[in-house]
C-alpha cells in the first residue's frame, strides 16, 4: 500500500469512527478557543503527584478507567467536521493512555518537558493521557490534559479522584456539563452561527505535526518552599493586604528585573489564570472553567514590594466578580462569532494573552492528602504555556504545608525560583524594600 493510500485509508477509519459515536455537545466560546489555539501552539498542561504507598501498575490502570467513567468529557474527542460548530464526541473504549516509567529518571521533570512538546489529536479520544513513573513503594503520576477538556482544578480533582479509586473508594459518575458560557446564561450557539464544517486531511495533518516537531523542548523546574516559610508569606501577606498570589507576582516582577534588562526597560504584563468555579456554582467536574486577568507595569514603577503586591491585587480585583466574569465570557464569544480560526486565533493570543509572564495559582489543596494506605506527598503545577516569545510560567500549589512552584519555559530566567525564595524569605522576615 502506497503513502497516500495509507493515509486515504487512516481517514476514512477515523470517519467510521467518528459517525459511529454520538455528539455530545457543541463546545463552549473559550473551549473553541482553547482548540483553535492548541492547533499553533501547544497550550495543554500537567499536573505532577509525588504518592507515597505501594501499588501495582495493574491499580493505576483499574484507577483511571474508574475516573474515565466518572467525567464525561475524558471519553471525548472534538469533531469538526459534520456541523459549523465543533462538537465534543463521545468514543466508546478509547482509554486514557498510561505510559509506564519503570527506571526512574533521576528528574520527573524531563517527563513532563516531554509531554509538553508532544501535542494532542484533538480528532483523537481522549483528550488526556497519563505517565506514570512507577516504583513498588512510591509513584509520580503525571496527567497532561488539553485545555479544551480540563483546567488545573480539573486535573487536581483528577488525581484525588485516581487516588480515592486506588484506595477502594467508589467515584460516582458525574453528569455532563453545559459549558461555561452556557452555565453563565449565555444561549447555546447554533449551527448558522458559527464556520464552514473544516476539514483535515491526513497529509495536512501530518505537515502540522512536522512543523510543530521543530519547536523546542520547553524547561521546567521546581522548588518547594518549606513549611515555615510558606506559613509566614501566607501571615505577611493577610497582614500587607494583599495575597500569596499578589506576593508571588510581585517577587515574579523584582526578580525578572534583576535577571532580564528588558523586563527593566519595557512594560511587563504580568498575567494570571484564576478560577470562577464558585461563580458558576461548579463542582468537581472536568472542564475548563478559569478567567484571566492582566496587570501591565511600567518600567517607571519602582513601588516596594508590597506596594506592587497590593497594586497587582487591586488589578486582579475584578476578575473573579460577576461583572469581570460577564466582560471576559462576552468577549470570548463575541471573538468566536466572528468567525475565527486558527490563525485569527493565534493572532488573539499573541495581543490578548501576551506578556512575559502568567503566574497560575491553585492555592491550597480543597481536599485531604491521606488515601487509605497512600498519602499524595506533593503536588506540582500547572505546567503550561502559551507559545509566547519569552514567556515565563510559574504554576503554584501549596500541599501539606509547603507552597511548591513549578517554572516552565521555553528560555528560562536563570535561577529564576532560588531568587524568588530568596526575595520572599527577605520580605517576609522584615519591612523594607526589595
Amino acid at each position: 500500500m502506497s503513502s497516500a493510500e495509507t493515509a486515504i485509508h487512516a481517514e476514512t477509519t477515523r470517519a467510521s469512527i467518528l459517525h459511529s459515536n454520538p455528539l455530545i455537545r457543541p463546545l463552549g466560546a473559550l473551549e473553541e478557543i482553547m482548540w483553535l489555539i492548541d492547533q499553533s501552539s501547544r497550550v495543554h498542561f500537567a499536573l505532577v503527584a509525588e504518592i507515597g504507598g505501594c501499588t501495582t501498575v495493574g491499580e493505576w490502570r483499574a484507577a483511571l478507567d474508574a475516573l474515565q467513567r466518572r467525567h464525561p468529557l475524558l471519553s471525548t474527542c472534538i469533531d469538526s467536521r459534520h456541523s459549523q460548530i465543533p462538537h465534543f464526541r463521545h468514543i466508546d473504549g478509547a482509554q486514557i493512555p498510561l505510559r509506564v516509567v519503570e527506571n526512574v529518571p533521576a528528574r520527573w521533570e524531563s517527563e513532563v518537558e516531554a509531554e509538553l512538546h508532544k501535542q494532542f489529536d484533538p480528532e483523537q479520544a481522549p483528550l488526556m493521557r497519563a505517565v506514570l513513573l512507577y516504583q513498588e513503594s512510591k509513584a509520580v503520576l503525571i496527567l497532561v490534559a488539553h485545555h479544551s477538556i480540563a483546567d488545573g482544578f480539573s486535573s487536581a480533582f483528577a488525581i484525588r479522584d485516581v487516588l480515592r479509586a486506588l484506595s477502594g473508594q467508589p467515584l460516582d459518575p458525574l453528569p455532563l456539563m453545559p459549558s461555561r458560557e452556557e452555565m453563565f446564561g449565555l444561549p447555546r450557539r447554533l449551527p448558522s452561527e458559527g464556520r464552514p464544517p473544516v476539514h483535515h486531511s491526513a497529509a495536512v495533518a501530518a505537515s502540522i505535526a512536522s512543523d510543530t516537531r521543530k519547536d523546542p523542548i520547553p524547561h521546567i523546574r521546581r522548588l518547594s518552599l518549606a513549611p515555615e516559610l510558606t506559613s509566614r508569606l501566607q501571615s505577611r501577606s493577610k497582614e500587607e493586604g494583599t495575597t500569596v498570589h499578589g506576593a508571588l507576582c510581585a517577587a515574579l516582577l523584582f526578580v525578572g528585573r534583576q535577571i532580564d534588562p528588558g523586563w527593566h526597560d519595557d512594560t511587563v504584563r504580568m498575567r494570571s489564570s484564576v478560577s470562577i468555579r464558585t461563580l458558576l456554582g461548579l463542582g468537581e467536574n472536568c472542564m475548563p472553567a478559569i478567567s484571566g486577568g492582566e496587570v501591565s507595569i511600567d518600567p517607571q514603577a519602582t513601588p516596594e514590594f508590597w506596594d506592587m503586591a497590593r497594586l497587582i491585587k487591586s488589578g486582579l480585583s475584578g476578575v473573579q466578580t460577576r461583572e469581570g466574569v460577564s466582560i471576559a465570557i462576552n468577549a470570548a464569544n463575541q471573538a468566536v462569532l466572528s468567525g475565527l480560526d486558527v490563525e485569527t486565533a493565534a493572532q488573539l493570543l499573541k495581543r490578548a494573552f501576551g506578556g512575559q509572564a502568567m503566574v497560575t495559582n491553585l492555592g491550597r489543596l480543597p481536599f485531604d492528602t491521606n488515601f487509605g494506605r497512600l498519602k499524595l506527598e506533593s503536588l506540582w503545577g500547572p505546567a503550561v504555556l502559551r507559545g509566547v516569545d519569552g514567556e515565563q510560567t510559574l504554576g503554584a500549589v501549596t500541599v501539606n504545608g509547603s507552597l511548591n512552584l513549578l517554572h516552565t519555559s521555553h528560555a528560562p530566567l536563570s535561577a529564576l525560583l532560588e531568587n524568588i525564595e530568596e526575595v520572599l524569605a527577605k520580605v517576609c522576615a522584615h519591612a523594607g524594600t526589595v
